[in-house]
């Protein structure tokens, strides 16, 4: 199949959720030997490497992106567009990448709804050719639970970029052709915006390290990992450092933490360093920063989608204690695969349990393992794709 993927930015390296959920989709397409063009932005807001998608040919254009500036937030009242569009997806630099695509497509794949914008500019380029989007969030749900835990300023901001957003998200179903989102509950609420579209769940996946090569744990020893320039996983680390740090540390003063990722504030910075938790920054490998926990902790009070630190730690072999916004799309149970929990009490505790106990430790972490391996992979996340993508989008425009 030739397949055009539309890119806000270079999706590789793979270090932050959104990225990930394109990467190793593109990369799952390359080892099935399709054809595959992207083209979009350069963006000089995030590292860039295109040579990691052996096999994938760009078409890019720099994007010139600028920090979101108070004017920014102006401009998008005026053209009353969500800030991400109207501020940085750019019709005309976008044009002048897509003329560099030679070959025509047999279908093309919007990565995430932000480039909706550019449904205008493919019609003209490719008639007839079909364009689905494959959404990994619902973002006007991310705005409002954004809104929800803000304060009272950026509770206002996300409240009206969610308002915006909305009617966004609702313009672009209207005019692709096909739809796939991450969890069958946000392919519910995009689909009802547009029910003729035909649609499918193409979940998040995981890789699968070596459990037997796994680094020497720590009894003690509790971490997560995430990209920290995201909002909702800094609000929930927050909440984590505030409310079941110190219960764990009452409970059991040996206990240690280490968090990793990229681009945490400073003043969340200091709050690590004011509990005794330890901030590693960036790791070169995650596999090896989770296996060496005891538990991973997945603390999260809000954000959309599905989360690909949460399938994650399931194909690490480690155990983890999750929220139950941490699990949404993804079919874990409770005392089955992982032990979840909103209060923070209860949050403490269930850490606490399996630090100590390691019977239980070693049932979630079997049957999460093995539910990654039959759900999660991401080879065989891609195929299940393909055949939508072949069944329902390709074959009756073809007919």
């Amino acid at each position: 199949m030739r397949i055009l993927q539309v890119i806000a930015r270079v999706p590789s390296p793979p270090v932050d959720g959104g990225a990930m959920y394109v990467h190793y989709i593109t990369e799952s397409l390359l080892k099935d030997n399709h054809d595959v063009h992207l083209t979009g932005f350069i963006s000089n807001k995030h590292k860039q490497d295109t040579s990691q998608l052996n096999g994938a040919v760009w078409h890019l254009k720099d994007g010139l992106y600028k920090k979101y500036y108070p004017w920014a937030f102006i401009g998008s009242e005026l053209r009353q567009l969500p800030v991400t569009v109207s501020y940085r997806m750019n019709k005309a630099i976008f044009q002048q990448a897509l003329e560099t695509v030679s070959d025509i497509p047999d279908v093309i794949l919007l990565e995430g709804v932000f480039v909706g914008y550019f449904i205008d500019n493919l019609r003209r380029s490719f008639p007839g050719i079909p364009i689905v989007l494959r959404s990994s969030n619902v973002e006007y749900q991310v705005l409002e639970r954004n809104a929800k835990v803000a304060g009272w300023y950026y509770k206002w901001m996300y409240g009206r970029q969610a308002k915006l957003m909305k009617r966004f998200e609702a313009r672009v179903m209207q005019e692709v052709d096909g739809m796939t989102a991450i969890t069958e509950s946000d392919r519910r609420t995009l689909s009802a915006m547009n029910p003729a579209v035909p649609s499918y769940v193409v979940t998040a996946g995981t890789t699968f390290p070596p459990l037997d090569n796994a680094v020497p744990k720590n009894q003690n020893l509790i971490g997560c990992i995430a990209d920290w320039s995201w909002q909702p996983n800094r609000d929930g680390l927050q909440w984590f450092v505030d409310k079941v740090w110190p219960l764990l540390y009452r409970d059991n003063p040996a206990i240690e933490m280490e968090v990793a990722g990229r681009k945490m504030p400073s003043s969340l910075q200091a709050s690590l360093e004011k509990a005794g938790i330890r901030y590693l920054g960036f790791v070169d490998s995650a596999d090896d920063f989770r296996q060496q926990l005891s538990v991973i902790v997945i603390p999260l009070l809000s954000g959309g989608g599905m989360k690909l630190k949460t399938v994650e730690a399931m194909g690490s072999g480690v155990p983890f204690v999750s929220t139950s916004i941490g699990v949404e799309g993804i079919d874990v149970e409770h005392t089955v695969h992982a032990l979840i929990t909103d209060d923070p009490s209860d949050f403490a505790m269930y850490t606490l349990e399996l630090i100590k106990n390691n019977e239980l430790r070693k049932v979630l972490t079997d049957q999460s393992y093995k539910l990654a391996r039959n759900s999660y992979d991401w080879q065989g996340v891609t195929r299940k794709m393909v055949s939508f993508l072949e069944d329902e989008i390709i074959v009756p425009k073809e007919e």
